[in-house]
């Protein structure tokens, strides 16, 4: 990967709380065997397609409240990775490539969602005193299909940025 992610804690943690806290979960799938991760184990899934975004599995989905957006679920995008953002992504490139920008840096352009527990995610936040962002960066042997336990070849750590 030549850049990694970088995810605003503001809208990660809003995606964490609400998945937590939620009675009822949208069960996921591991990418790797295809077997059903349950509803009981709550996950928030890191998603590339139009863009790359982080969004929540609980029930009901946790409506977004931004102009524009209202009739979606909420959904966090890694910084500069949001097609609805004006000015993320540079207006001279088409929207097909636009939306392969961060992808590519992750799978190659290809769609993924890659699920992680939710409750390891918040461990993680409670280190983020004084950081901004969660970063996500994926190394050289990264497999979007990989298992859930394994996570694949990816490391979440927290930073500042200025």
């Amino acid at each position: 990967m030549s850049e990694p992610l970088l995810f605003n804690l503001v809208g990660v943690r809003r995606i964490v709380d609400h998945t937590l806290s939620a009675d009822e979960r949208l069960g996921a799938t591991d990418p790797a065997t295809q077997q059903p991760i349950p509803p009981e184990i709550p996950v928030v899934w890191i998603v590339s397609d139009a863009g790359v975004y982080m969004m929540g599995s609980g029930l009901p989905m946790d409506k977004d409240t931004r102009p524009g957006r209202e009739s979606l679920a909420y959904c966090w995008y890694a910084l500069g990775c949001d097609p609805y953002e004006e000015g993320a992504i540079p207006e001279e490139v088409d929207s097909v490539r636009r939306t392969a920008l961060c992808s590519d840096n992750v799978s190659g352009g290809d769609d993924f969602s890659l699920p992680i527990h939710a409750g390891e995610l918040r461990g993680i936040l409670k280190g983020a005193a004084s950081s901004t962002h969660l970063q996500l960066e994926v190394g050289a042997a990264f497999d979007p299909y990989g298992t859930f336990t394994q996570a694949a070849d990816f490391e979440l750590s927290l930073i500042t940025v200025q």
